[in-house]
């Protein structure tokens, strides 16, 4: 994964003989940050009163996600692969939303899985709801959001 999405890369030394510099045609002068170097600073902006949401690579297992991402306030863990309008793959890893506040007041994230494919009109509907009152949905589970918005759209159970 290219940085800053994957592992952090140091600066070549002189006369570097790197696979990856000669893969890619050239040779980093500086430092190159990673994932964890992004994920930090969301986690610290959070601390500083911001609302951070990131669509992150679920990788569960290392020390960036270990770190900062068991610190937010919710991570919704989304079912399948995430692909992407015209793409011709789908994401190589699973992936989860993470929202970060400095509002946390227990000891661990609110964790959910997240089966994101919903019907269309309930996904514009969640939106324009969501976007008029996004702290009414802090601590929902995804079905308990699908279900108000279905009775708000006058939608039987199970549709």
């Amino acid at each position: 994964m290219n940085p800053p999405y994957g592992e952090p890369e140091k600066a070549c030394e002189p006369n570097c003989k790197k696979k990856t510099c000669k893969k890619r045609g050239y040779h980093l002068t500086e430092d190159a940050p990673g994932i964890i170097h992004w994920v930090k600073k969301a986690f610290e902006e959070s601390q500083k009163g911001a609302l951070v949401i990131g669509l992150l690579p679920a990788r569960t297992d290392t020390i960036w996600w270990q770190k900062y991402v068991m610190e937010a306030v919710e991570i919704r863990l989304i079912k399948g692969r995430l692909a992407f309008v015209g793409g011709p793959n789908t994401a190589p890893f699973p992936s989860a939303i993470v929202k970060w506040t400095n509002t946390r007041s227990y000891n661990h994230p609110f964790v959910y899985g997240w089966d994101w494919k919903i019907k269309p009109d309930i996904m514009g509907a969640f939106k324009a709801i969501y976007e008029a009152c996004p702290t009414a949905w802090s601590g929902m589970t995804d079905e308990e959001i699908i279900q108000a918005i279905r009775q708000m759209r006058g939608y039987e159970d199970g549709n």
